[in-house]
């Protein structure tokens, strides 16, 4: 259907409930978008529809949920849950969950699973996330020693009324926050950041749930994080 869907076209394609999987080792996002104008949408809403980036044999570099490049304006994914993915040493921009150069994710569930040096989202250019959710059932297993941030926000990427809990890095060999900030343009706004838990070694110890050199964070509640 996305292949099909016209570009620029403003066209919405609704998803059946159920759980969507690749499993062809070369493939390495789920969904790539390189259309404007689209509209994926889970038909009966958040928690019907999973993105399910499961290990196939032989692929040893990992998979990631989407990849969205930038560039393609009006592009919204709605109402879907990101589950399993994963990558490795910064493949391919090195994000597990998603790679967003635009568009906008609206009430979406994110199962963030950062492993060796790999980030699970890399928001960028003019990315939003709308109403989304982060952590989830995977993280605290999943983490590995050499794991990187949860979110990386640069460019314009916003994140607005999302909620970020649960992210587990404390056996990483250096500490790394839930979220790095690295541009004049990033933004959090009205987010709840709570559960995380944060490395207590080596020159970044106690770094925080959020590293912020540059951006805003507006009217956000950052409590109950063990950094």
């Amino acid at each position: 259907a996305i292949d099909l869907a016209p570009d620029g076209a403003g066209t919405e394609i609704e998803i059946d409930d159920g759980t969507y999987e690749v499993r062809d080792p070369k493939d390495f996002s789920i969904l790539t978008i390189a259309k404007s104008g689209l509209t994926l949408k889970a038909k009966n809403g958040q928690g019907h529809v999973w993105i399910d980036s499961k290990r196939a044999a032989g692929n040893k570099l990992g998979r990631r949920n989407v990849l969205m490049g930038g560039g393609f304006s009006d592009v919204t994914l709605e109402g879907l849950v990101l589950t399993n993915g994963w990558t490795v040493y910064n493949v391919d921009g090195g994000a597990s969950c998603a790679v967003a150069g635009s568009g906008t994710f609206r009430d979406c569930a994110f199962d963030l699973y950062c492993f060796q040096f790999s980030i699970g989202v890399i928001a960028g250019g003019e990315a939003r996330f709308e109403n989304c959710r982060f952590g989830g059932k995977n993280t605290s297993k999943n983490i590995w020693s050499s794991s990187d941030y949860g979110i990386s926000l640069a460019g314009s990427a916003m994140l607005d009324h999302c909620v970020l809990w649960g992210l587990d890095l404390s056996g990483n060999t250096l500490a790394n926050p839930y979220v790095n900030m690295s541009s004049d343009g990033a933004v959090m706004r009205n987010c709840l950041v709570t559960g995380f838990k944060g490395g207590k070694t080596g020159s970044t110890k106690g770094c925080g749930a959020i590293v912020a050199s540059k951006g805003t964070i507006e009217n956000c509640t950052i409590v109950k994080n063990d950094v």
